[in-house]
């Protein structure tokens, strides 16, 4: 059973060893070096048999920097 409905796009990347997508309806497994893009709204269940390691990337909010000016000197 899926524990999750995802809120945006994420993007799992297989470092080490294997993990496993559990959907509604199936199921994905990736191995090292492997990549799955999960779409928004998609309910899943990620896990692994044994330890893992990923990189997870998702969209972030916008960072605004300001206009800035240089300084003057006095």
């Amino acid at each position: 059973m899926p524990k999750s409905k995802e809120e945006t796009v994420k993007l799992f990347s297989v470092l080490e060893s294997e993990m496993i997508i559990d959907f509604r309806d199936g199921q994905v497994r990736l191995s090292k070096d492997e990549m799955f893009i999960v779409p928004k709204g998609v309910e899943i269940k990620p896990s692994a048999d044994k330890e893992c390691h990923i990189m997870l990337m998702e969209p972030g909010s916008e960072v605004v920097i300001p206009n800035l000016s240089p300084i003057a000197p006095n």
